[in-house]
This record gives C-alpha cells, sequence and structure tokens, in this order.
C-alpha cells in the first residue's frame, strides 16, 4: 500500500512537472550555451523601500526578465577581485565567447546589469556593481559589440537572487547579467 501511494504520489509530481516545463516561449533562435547559468530569477524585493535605484529602473528591470524573446547571459564565472571592477584573464575569455554568440544574434539593445551582495555600504555597492558592468561593456567593446546599443546599470544589493546569510549566497549575488533583446 505505501508503495502505491509513493508511485501515484511521484506520478503526480512528474506530470506537474511537465505541465510547468511545457509553456511556450516565443525565441528568435536558440537558448545561448557558452557562459550561461540556469538560474530562477528572484529579485528579492522584501517590501521594504530602497531610494538607492530609482522605481523606474527596478520595474524596467524586472519587466526585462519577464520577456520572453530577450537572451539572459547571467555571468556566473566572471569573478572580480574583492571590491574591484578588474576582469581576471579567465572572465576576459568567457566575455569573448559570450560576444561571439551575441554577434549571432539579430539584437536592438544589449544591456549589462551589475549586482553585488549586501556587505558594505548601499552606496558603495551601488557604485562598485555599475564599475564592474561598466567593465563587462567596455569588454565585450573590446570584442566587436558596437557601444552605442549597449547600456549598463549598477543595481547594488536590490535584486539579490540568494540569500546574503551565507558565503555562498552572497557570491551568487556578486553577479554580471546581461540581456540581449
Amino acid at each position: 500500500m505505501k508503495n502505491v501511494f509513493l508511485t501515484v504520489l511521484l506520478l503526480c509530481v512528474a506530470t506537474t512537472l511537465s505541465f510547468a516545463q511545457a509553456a511556450p516561449m516565443r525565441r528568435r533562435q536558440p537558448a545561448p550555451t557558452v557562459g550561461v547559468v540556469s538560474t530562477p530569477v528572484n529579485p528579492g524585493f522584501s517590501g521594504t523601500k530602497n531610494t538607492a535605484v530609482p522605481l523606474e529602473q527596478r520595474s524596467e528591470a524586472m519587466n526585462r526578465r519577464r520577456e520572453p524573446v530577450t537572451k539572459r547571459f547571467v555571468l556566473a564565472s566572471v569573478k572580480f577581485e574583492t571590491n574591484r571592477a578588474v576582469l581576471t584573464p579567465e572572465a576576459k575569455i568567457t566575455i569573448k565567447a559570450i560576444a561571439a554568440k551575441i554577434n549571432n544574434y539579430d539584437y536592438k539593445l544589449i544591456t549589462i546589469e551589475g549586482h553585488s551582495d549586501s556587505t558594505g555600504s548601499m552606496a558603495a555597492n551601488n557604485a562598485l556593481s555599475k564599475a564592474r558592468a561598466k567593465s563587462v561593456f567596455d569588454e565585450l567593446a573590446k570584442n566587436g559589440i558596437n557601444k552605442s546599443n549597449m547600456r549598463y546599470k549598477g543595481f547594488g544589493s536590490t535584486m539579490h537572487i540568494d540569500t546574503n546569510n551565507t558565503r555562498a549566497g552572497r557570491e551568487r549575488n556578486r553577479r554580471v547579467e546581461i540581456f540581449v533583446e
């Protein structure tokens, strides 16, 4: 009896998951594979008012995440030195590969978003996340992406995707994301 119950439960879960994954999405081209990490987007708004990043920018960023035709690169393998915006040699290699992928798309706009963990002051995190996004912007430009089609923004720690209470969570929150529209 116990095995029958578990079997039925597993079938229900599997059916639910297959329906959840079957939602149609419009894509211009197949999703990129180089430098992409599939992570659920949890912007982490806690309901507290954060005036460091204007509400319009946060709303625009959330809309970017809902748009099904947008290509999203989460640069999880792109690491920066602590409290610095200097790209490592490994990060430059990753960005070069992503630039090659982006050049295959028919795009109008590329938005580069910098994010940080909540360690340090809000002002320092906003400045650091913007500087890191600018570093990626410059590296993409060096690799053939037209600057006039790109923009960059820093969001500090306002859009975290994981907890800031653990080392691993803070590391996931320190990231740069590229949206190709």
